[in-house]
């Protein structure tokens, strides 16, 4: 018999369920995404209340915040090569104003942070990568 480890719930019916209890107890709600730029727009529009998503597997560079209804959705590449800073302001019912978003480029001059490598490499010897043989 198998132990589940995970379970994969749909984002919608997750953020929809979830969102109002983390509404209440929040000032500002942030979605952290892998769904692609595409979804990410899809859930904004979908389910208001979220202020922002941070979102990836598009792989997309954005130079500017997307906005959606009144939710303001970022990503910043792929393969760690930027780091995304996003500036907000926010009025007094804590809604989201002015984004702007500041793309820095991690080139050889930005020194890896090495607790962070030390537990990415950690974490690729716990879990390798499967070979091309063993399937993805």
């Amino acid at each position: 018999m198998q132990t589940v480890r995970w379970l994969v719930l749909d984002p919608l019916i997750s953020v929809r369920k979830y969102l109002p209890e983390v509404r209440s107890q929040s000032d500002v709600v942030i979605v952290l995404s892998h769904l692609g730029l595409d979804e990410d727009e899809a859930l904004a529009q979908a389910v208001p209340g979220i202020d922002i998503i941070v979102g990836g597997k598009s792989r997309k560079l954005m130079s500017t915040p997307l906005v959606v209804g009144d939710t303001i959705i970022v990503q910043m590449g792929y393969d760690g090569e930027w780091l995304g800073k996003l500036e907000i302001d926010f009025d007094q019912q804590w809604r989201v104003l002015n984004p702007k978003e500041e793309i820095i480029t991690l080139d050889p001059e930005v020194e890896d942070d090495a607790e962070l490598k030390a537990l990415v490499a950690e974490y690729e010897e716990r879990y390798p990568a499967p070979t091309p043989s063993q399937g993805s």
